[in-house]
């Protein structure tokens, strides 16, 4: 019977609030009202006096929700839900701190799960960044996945100028990633709507994290919701390049492999990350041999990248990659292949850097072979076959040493395929 008048006393004063303008709009003031008495006058505060009928209201939403029960507060948002969101923010922001105090009993509580859905869309609606926090805080304390996804969806447009939100949803994010990193079992529909939130963001800050969340292979959606997220960006080739960097030995394999192995990213993105991913990897210190060999193929996949998309701009990094090809063949650690494709690659470049580069290779096999010293024949086939493609002046004089030095036949008509190419 008490709880029954609790509940009608609750209910009553919702209603009251919900007739509250009409009151202070339509109630006439008495023809001759009675003159208060001199303490009276003396005690009466003149601030209610001067608020606004909305004031009134959201005062009377305020006072009411700190005094009545979980079911009266629900009423009152409900109630609340009618009115202009400029004009009860606060209502909301204290049903936010309400919940954050109580988060403990939300994972299951059905009737604080219900007033975080009262409270969460209007607070989005408000676009008041203020209670991100508590937002965040509730989010924290709910363990269903479906609504943190509400929470999400929530947050993630009133976050947009909020770098601390921002962050904590990235690194969430992250922390999301870590776990999938050392075999635990974590929700794809979660890892989808904190994507999806970061996208709604649209902050450059995020590219990191996205670029680990594509490596991570999470789920497919995952996967090309993060590559168009980072397409909207911008400079999809530098964040990949930048995490390359960071990276340690066969991590920059899986890094590299997901990158130019994917159907969502464009040709002319994954010659600009080949580049990128070459500078690096040519200005590393390598001390150990599994390194070695995995840096080596990544090399390899690049050059035939940019081979197969050949620029005369090329060429200076491409002349980088020779020489330390070069030098690893003298030294036994690369193979006799690797050096011919990096010949190749530089006769794709139609650069005459790469001509004079390749000359000058030219000039020292020349030098070898006037001292009877050995040389690698298959390579230097390659390189002449290379100079008749780049077709430069400067390559006269190497080439036609090979036609007047001891070499094989082959290498002598090769040779002169060369000076008529240049000659013509």
């Amino acid at each position: 019977m008490r709880m029954y008048v609790f509940r009608a006393a609750v209910t009553l004063g919702v209603l009251l609030l919900v007739g509250l303008p009409l009151l202070c709009q339509e109630t006439a003031a008495p023809a001759t009202p009675p003159a208060p008495s001199a303490s009276a006058t003396q005690e009466q505060a003149p601030q209610a006096q001067n608020q606004t009928p909305e004031e009134l209201r959201l005062n009377a939403y305020l006072e009411t929700f700190n005094t009545v029960d979980l079911a009266g507060k629900i009423q009152l948002l409900e109630a609340a839900a009618n009115d202009p969101i400029d004009q009860v923010v606060p209502v909301y922001g204290l049903a936010a701190r309400y919940l954050v105090d109580n988060a403990q009993a939300l994972p299951l509580d059905t009737e604080l799960q219900l007033m975080v859905r009262l409270v969460l869309p209007r607070i989005q609606e408000s676009g008041v960044s203020a209670y991100n926090s508590l937002l965040w805080q509730i989010f924290l304390a709910h363990d269903d996945i479906l609504q943190r996804q509400v929470i999400l969806a929530n947050l993630a447009p009133v976050a947009v100028d909020d770098p601390q939100t921002r962050l904590n949803i990235a690194s969430f994010l992250q922390a999301q990633l870590r776990r999938k990193q050392t075999g635990e079992t974590i929700s794809v529909q979660l890892a989808l709507a904190l994507v999806d939130a970061l996208g709604k963001m649209n902050n450059a800050e995020f590219r990191p994290v996205l670029v680990e969340t594509v490596i991570a292979q999470i789920d497919a959606n995952i996967t090309a919701l993060a590559y168009e997220i980072l397409g909207t960006l911008g400079e999809m080739p530098q964040a990949f390049g930048e995490v390359f960097r960071l990276a340690q030995g066969a991590d920059k394999l899986d890094i590299y492999v997901a990158f130019v192995e994917s159907e969502d990213v464009t040709t002319e993105d994954k010659v600009a990350f080949a580049q990128i991913v070459l500078n690096n990897i040519l200005s590393t210190s390598i001390r150990d041999a599994e390194t070695a060999r995995v840096f080596i193929d990544i090399r390899v996949s690049a050059v035939r990248i940019l081979s197969a998309n050949n620029r005369p701009e090329f060429a200076p990094i491409l002349v980088r990659h020779f020489n330390d090809a070069i030098v690893g063949y003298d030294r036994g650690t690369i193979e006799r292949l690797v050096v011919i494709e990096a010949i190749a690659a530089l006769g794709t470049t139609t650069s005459p850097v790469a001509a004079q580069r390749l000359t000058e290779f030219l000039n020292l096999i020349n030098s070898y072979t006037q001292q009877d010293r050995p040389y690698d024949r298959q390579i230097t086939l390659n390189t002449i076959e290379n100079l008749r493609i780049l077709q430069n002046v400067q390559s006269y004089n190497a080439l036609f040493m090979v036609t007047i030095l001891n070499y094989p036949v082959p290498l002598k008509d090769a040779a002169r395929e060369a000076l008529s190419a240049i000659a013509r």
